[in-house]
């Protein structure tokens, strides 16, 4: 099976700070802090590979360049590549980034869960275990420089230094250098800068898209407005003016109608809501899926009645609505009718089990769902 790198014994988070409990009471969200990061981080990135992208094909927008500050003018990092009869104009420039560089410019890889598989195994994994969806991003600057002015992020922000050092100014914290595996925390709104000395510095930057108690509360609020009809009239004409007293009134009832749903409000249901995005990222790097949906799509049909198969019991099934049970878990969510859920739940035990001997269907169905779960990267041939 395809790559799959341990990246540290006590999963990705640990490995960027250490005791997890000890982060999640007294700095999470609360204050920046620089620590020493697990060496696994080291292997997620490195100049050669940067290198490598550079060379082969990376294309906007995930990379640009800094420069005093501001981007560079993507003409001027870009050229012309003819593909398939079109003439292509997004491709990075190997020669002109790199004289850039040589100038003092920054070099940014953007969106690396999307272009690097170690990084994008960890940026799935680190979402799972925070709840939170998360994206990477690279720096690569020469000695004597600095990228980015003085600013904030509207995330939260993990600096992994990869190679060299690179001296940052944090407010809360003044100066901090990172050197080689050191981490450094930045609580979103905290306002920072970095720059070089006498060395060149590779860091990566894992941003997490916190979600705030009321942006939780603000989407449910907008579900609940949005199923009920009432909340879908219009205010009357001249509701500022002549209508003002109708208006009023018809608000006051509507106010009054939305604390009574308030007061039912599923919080479950918030909670299940909000942590999907997170939980699809991780399921599309399940141990099954990191070989590529084609990968798994070729591999299912060679599966026979005579088959033994092992389904992965990170996978959750829940009734989808009436007569249909949706399964989360492997690269997108299934929705399968429910007569299937005891031979689902019969694959999906994490036993090795023949496909003749799936209860509750014919040979044919079984075959059928087991390809089925197999393309989706739920299952996979028993070794």
């Amino acid at each position: 099976m395809a790559r799959r790198k341990q990246h540290s014994s006590h999963g990705p988070l640990a490995a960027l700070v250490g005791d997890v409990d000890t982060f999640s009471r007294t700095v999470w969200g609360q204050r920046p802090r620089r620590s020493d990061g697990d060496r696994v981080l080291l292997d997620l990135l490195s100049l050669e590979v940067v290198d490598s992208l550079l060379a082969n094909g990376l294309r906007r927008p995930h990379f640009r360049v800094l420069r005093d500050g501001a981007t560079v003018t993507a003409g001027d990092v870009t050229r012309r590549v003819r593909t398939g009869g079109v003439m292509v104009d997004d491709f990075a420039d190997p020669e002109r980034v790199t004289d850039l560089i040589a100038q003092g410019a920054t070099l940014v890889l953007q969106g690396l869960e999307h272009l690097r598989p170690e990084v994008a195994d960890f940026a799935a994994e680190l979402s799972a275990a925070l709840g939170h969806r998360v994206q990477a991003n690279a720096y690569l600057s020469p000695p004597n420089s600095a990228g980015l002015v003085p600013h904030t992020d509207a995330h939260d922000v993990f600096a992994v230094q990869l190679f060299g050092r690179k001296l940052w100014t944090v407010e809360g914290l003044d100066e901090a250098a990172t050197e080689r595996g050191d981490v450094l925390y930045i609580p979103a709104g905290v306002e920072h800068s970095a720059r070089t000395d006498d060395s060149w510095s590779l860091h990566l930057t894992i941003g997490v898209h916190a979600i705030s108690v009321g942006a939780a509360l603000q989407r449910a609020v907008e579900r609940l407005v949005a199923a009920e009809p009432a909340m879908a009239h219009s205010l009357p004409i001249a509701f500022g003016g002549a209508a003002r007293g109708e208006t009023a009134a018809q608000l006051a009832r509507a106010r009054t109608e939305l604390i009574a749903l308030l007061g039912e409000l599923d919080i479950e249901a918030v909670i299940d809501t909000e942590a999907a995005p997170a939980r699809r990222c991780a399921a599309s790097h399940s141990p099954a899926s990191t070989s590529g949906r084609l990968s798994l799509l070729v591999a299912s049909t060679h599966f026979t009645i005579a088959s033994t198969v092992v389904g992965f019991t990170s996978a959750e099934i829940s009734t989808s609505g009436p007569g249909s049970i949706r399964i989360t878990g492997g690269r997108r969510a299934l929705t399968m009718p429910a007569r299937v859920r005891g031979a689902v739940e019969h694959v999906l035990s994490g036993q090795p089990c023949r496909v003749s001997d799936i209860p509750d269907l014919d040979d044919e169905s079984c075959l059928v769902l087991v390809r089925r779960l197999a393309a989706e990267g739920l299952v996979a041939a028993a070794v």
